[in-house]
Order: structure tokens, then C-alpha cells, then sequence
């Protein structure tokens, strides 16, 4: 109860050569080795919306592609499902992802959305936000990280630069956490968050959508063998590098982004990584 702090664990992301219609047949393998897991009971799919921050240089994005063990990234979520009535929540998360190594570590809050524009906007942490995290986390340590992420967006000069969605099915049994991502779609965010309703209202038309199908495994001490024994029946292959934010950003600097005049620097960035990481997963 005092500390919301997800499992430090390792991570490792890997593409998945398959058509959207074999994709069932390849989540009911994976759920002989690992049970699926659903946030809300009957709800197997979850449509995520996750709006990632950034500075007006992209100092976090260059982070990143510079310092692949050590970096950080800042951004909201609101998960979705096929029911409607479920729908309805105005609550999103805003969360604190840290690389250290090869350890990744997440801390998040759940927030209505007048409170993440109080949180960007400066104000002090509302009571609905302890309340709504009270069975997660002690009001002490929400307070600390409400305050981390505030400071870090404020010295930093983070603002919303990129809304990325998708569908996922995700499979865990304590130790190990398996997620199966399809239909991703990268928007620029065309309005500033104070300006927002919600999540829904940041851009009509995706930029780019991702035709991969991508896996996102984290786990303690040694690769699982049952990812082994799926890795020998399906065309799965590992990328080090992947990153939805990454391609995300690739495909705005192609597009609405071109005419920055550093444009052409941030691509090289990035055409590097993906280079370091085709000759390391050759490796693996």
C-alpha cells in the first residue's frame, strides 16, 4: 500500500510475422503456457490511447536514441473496451517510466481529467486524486510522485507531442507479463491538453498505422521457456530497439514534422537505432 511502484523486471519487445486473422489461434497458444489476463472480467481486448510528452527539441526522444539503458518518458493513458457502457470513466493515467540498465520501472497515478490539466497547469494535488489512489497507494507516497512528475514536466517544458493507439491482449501470471498489440496508429496532437476533452479529441486522422503485430515481454531472472517454444512455432522476432514512440516520431518527422530544421537529424537518430538493433537481434 505504500509504494504503487510496478515490478522492476527485465523487458524485451519482439515483432510478430502473422495476419490479424491468425492472431486468435496465436493468443489460445499462448494462453496454454500463461493465463490471460483481464482487467474487467469478460473483456479480453483493451483499446488503448496513450498521449506521449515531450519538449519542443524532443529532448526526451533524443534521450532516448542516445542513452538506450537510461532515459525516461512521460504519458497519459485511457484504456477502452468493446463494451460501451464501460465507456463512460473519466479517468486516465499519467505515468513515469524509467530505464536503468536493463530494469524498467513504471509508477503511475489515476486521475480525472480536470485534474491531469490541474497537474500540467501547476496546481496543487486535488484530494480526488489521494482518494482515487488510496487503495494503490499511502497518500505520502502519491503526493511524491504527483510531485515528480509535475517537476519533471515543468523544468523540462514537456507538452503532448504524439497520441498513439492500439489493441492489446495481455497474458500474466505474477512473474511474467506477455501483451499482443495490433492495429497501432500514430496522431499528432494538434491541440494542447488544457484544450482537450479527452483523449478522443486530440486528431481525427492518424498519421501512420503500423501493419506489425508487436509482443512486449517482461520478466525475473531467466527467459521463460514456454517464449521459447513459441518463438520456435511462430515468426517471431526480437527489436531491441522497438518503440511505439519511437515510431511514432519517425513517422510525424516524415510527414507534418518534415519542414523542422532538425528534422533530418532526428531521422538519422533514429535510422541508427533501428540499425543497432537489426545487428543485435540478429544475435538473439
Amino acid at each position: 500500500m505504500g509504494n504503487q511502484t510496478y515490478i522492476e523486471r527485465l523487458e524485451r519487445k519482439y515483432e510478430l510475422a502473422i495476419s490479424q486473422s491468425d492472431l486468435l489461434a496465436f493468443c489460445r497458444d499462448v494462453g496454454r503456457h500463461i493465463p490471460i489476463h483481464e482487467f474487467i472480467v469478460g473483456q479480453p481486448t483493451t483499446h488503448s490511447s496513450t498521449l506521449y510528452f515531450d519538449s519542443e527539441d524532443y529532448i526526451l526522444l533524443r534521450d532516448g536514441l542516445l542513452n538506450r539503458f537510461d532515459h525516461i518518458k512521460i504519458r497519459a493513458r485511457k484504456y477502452d473496451y468493446d463494451s460501451a457502457s464501460l465507456n463512460t470513466s473519466p479517468y486516465c493515467w499519467m505515468e513515469l517510466k524509467i530505464k536503468k540498465g536493463e530494469i524498467t520501472k513504471k509508477d503511475r497515478l489515476k486521475l480525472e481529467w480536470r485534474d491531469l490539466q490541474g497537474l500540467l497547469a501547476g496546481r496543487t494535488i486535488d484530494r480526488r486524486v489521494l482518494d482515487s489512489n488510496r487503495s494503490r497507494v499511502s497518500p505520502e507516497a502519491c503526493k511524491r510522485l504527483y510531485a515528480e512528475i509535475q517537476n519533471i514536466i515543468a523544468e523540462k517544458g514537456l507538452k503532448p507531442v504524439l497520441l498513439v493507439t492500439y489493441e492489446r491482449m495481455a497474458f500474466e501470471n505474477g512473474s511474467e507479463r506477455l501483451t499482443v498489440d495490433w492495429d497501432i496508429r500514430y496522431y499528432k496532437v494538434e491541440s494542447p491538453v488544457p484544450r482537450l476533452k479527452s483523449l478522443e479529441h486530440v486528431s481525427k486522422t492518424p498519421v501512420d498505422c503500423e501493419r506489425t503485430l508487436t509482443l512486449e515481454l517482461k520478466y525475473s531472472g531467466e527467459l521463460p521457456s514456454w517464449m521459447l517454444d513459441l518463438r520456435q512455432k511462430y515468426p517471431i522476432c526480437y527489436r531491441s530497439p522497438y518503440s511505439k514512440l519511437v515510431r511514432g516520431m519517425k513517422a510525424l518527422l516524415k510527414g507534418p514534422l518534415k519542414c523542422r530544421q532538425d528534422s533530418d537529424l532526428l531521422l538519422g537518430m533514429i535510422y541508427a537505432r533501428e540499425q543497432q538493433g537489426e545487428v543485435l537481434s540478429e544475435r538473439l
